[in-house]
């Protein structure tokens, strides 16, 4: 019997492969004689490694024998469904605390385990992070993909001014003010600007003192109050 090569095949279904082969079997007496196999060829052969049987049996029975084997694997890795870019509002100094869902995958042989690193519900830190998907089936085939989560911080600070003010004049360039505003950011420390500083004289009459609030990412919030001085 003249026997096939050992034949590898890739795993298309769950179910495994189909493979195709032909076997000869020659006789010095009867010629070409009829091969049987067992499984035949054509079947699916399921994952893992198949012995394949060959007999041959000339008219005068003398059967002869042979064997080759099938290797069905599964080699391909699974597909995975892309992810969106996410944008999200910083809440704190260390960032945002980020949830998406995980992209479908799937896999001709096995149902593929997919993860993501850093996994959805971590805290993403201000600026752009990396988030690595991978897809991995039964048979250790992976796939990857990567989307991008960027934090910002485009919420201004909370500024709260002070109450407007009525002073008598203690000499005829006026009165001294003083006076404090507040501001808070859930993310950076808050620096704030006066159009005159407290401490300082104030004319007879109204002024109005203009409050500018910024945070570290440059958002602002302003106001004004007001000062009257009179004699």
């Amino acid at each position: 019997i003249s026997a096939p090569a050992n034949i590898v095949a890739a795993a298309t279904p769950a179910d495994g492969a189909t493979a195709t082969f032909s076997a000869t079997a020659t006789d010095l007496v009867a010629g070409t004689v009829p091969v049987t196999a067992s499984p035949t060829s054509g079947s699916t052969f399921a994952l893992g490694t198949t012995t394949v049987g060959l007999t041959a049996t000339p008219s005068r029975n003398n059967a002869s024998s042979a064997s080759f084997t099938v290797k069905v694997q599964d080699t391909t890795a699974p597909a995975i469904a892309a992810s969106s870019n996410l944008t999200a509002e910083a809440t704190s100094a260390a960032g945002a605390v980020v949830t998406f869902p995980l992209p479908a995958a799937t896999d001709a042989v096995s149902t593929p385990d997919v993860t993501a690193g850093p996994a959805s519900g971590s805290t993403f830190a201000l600026g752009s992070t990396i988030v690595t998907v991978t897809a991995r089936d039964a048979a250790n085939n992976t796939r990857t993909s990567t989307f991008t989560v960027t934090v910002k911080d485009t919420t201004a600070p909370a500024l709260t001014l002070p109450a407007a003010q009525t002073l008598e004049a203690t000499s005829a360039a006026g009165a001294t003010a003083t006076f404090a505003a507040t501001a808070t950011d859930a993310v950076s420390p808050v620096t704030l600007a006066y159009s005159a500083a407290s401490g300082s004289t104030f004319a007879l009459g109204t002024t109005s003192v203009s409050v500018t609030a910024k945070d570290a990412a440059n958002n602002t919030a302003s106001g004004s109050f007001s000062i009257l001085v009179r004699d």
